[in-house]
């Protein structure tokens, strides 16, 4: 069978990304992806975990900073119940649409959050090893990795990694970059309890992201800027985006996943592609 990711495994050869040295004088950046955010699992299980700490730098947004939570966990055998991940639809509906589809949209008409920062936390809860929600910065397997949020009270971006948060709780974070506080200008999702201001990085205003993109550069000069997304294969100057292919367009497909779930309305895809980029990623050597 054609594995679909072939032209992205290739492309990283080429730019040099399976090389140490090549790793080291690279900033690797994984751009949101929206609820199906297991596309980049079989990307990340090209690299060991020492190898993904070999890079200058990693940068996660939104659901990629959740996938590659969850490799390092699956790593390192502490995701202990890696086969009801393969149901991972059917759970994320269950702990988002806790009430019924008539009090969801009474609550989006009154401007209320839909949802809640603290059921995702729930979710992802139920797949780890108790000592997993303890777990700091200080104390995660990819020790490179910075989380990018977006501060809505500060209007800002933050970052959260060992070196600048090296106490904060993961899990908790982790459960906050995936879902805004507002979409469309009203209401989404309630926080977590002291975590008021941290948000999903991908709906941060335009400007906010322009500034995280200058600073990263001022952040590692003279460093090479890889990006992962999901839209398209690009150069310029030293950075290097580089495309993780989908079946649809990327806002189609994010519009449909969130409808579908909101609708709660099974989506087989999300379950299949789980199924498919684990099985493939850990039957291949990398």
């Amino acid at each position: 069978m054609e594995d679909k990711f072939a032209d992205t495994y290739k492309k990283l050869e080429q730019i040099g990304m399976y090389s140490e040295d090549e790793r080291s004088e690279t900033i690797l950046l994984l751009a949101g992806t929206g609820i199906n955010f297991w596309i980049y699992y079989p990307i990340l299980a090209r690299f060991t975990i020492e190898e993904l700490n070999q890079f200058a730098a990693i940068y996660t947004i939104s659901g990629a900073s959740a996938v590659t939570w969850v490799y390092s966990l699956a790593h390192y055998d502490r995701l202990f119940k890696i086969e009801q991940m393969k149901q991972f639809d059917r759970e994320l509906r269950r702990h988002m649409n806790g009430s019924s589809l008539t009090r969801r949209m009474l609550r989006m008409v009154k401007g209320y959050p839909v949802y809640s920062n603290r059921n995702m936390r729930r979710l992802f809860a139920e797949y780890v090893h108790p000592t997993v929600e303890e777990q700091t910065f200080a104390e995660f397997g990819i020790q490179n990795l910075h989380v990018v949020a977006h501060d809505v009270d500060q209007n800002s971006y933050q970052l959260f990694s060992k070196a600048m948060t090296p106490d904060e709780n993961v899990i908790n974070i982790m459960s906050s970059v995936v879902m805004p506080k507002k979409f469309l200008n009203r209401a989404f999702a309630r926080p977590l309890d002291g975590y008021e201001s941290v948000s999903d990085f991908d709906f941060a205003p335009r400007e906010i992201k322009k500034q995280f993109y200058e600073d990263l550069r001022k952040r590692h000069p003279g460093k090479r800027i890889v990006i992962l997304n999901l839209v398209k294969d690009e150069q310029r100057g030293h950075t290097e985006l580089v495309k993780v292919p989908l079946k649809e367009p990327l806002r189609k497909a994010q519009i449909l996943d969130l409808a579908r779930v909101f609708l709660n309305m099974p989506n087989p895809a999300i379950g299949e592609e789980f199924r498919r980029v684990h099985d493939q990623a850990h039957d291949r050597e990398v």
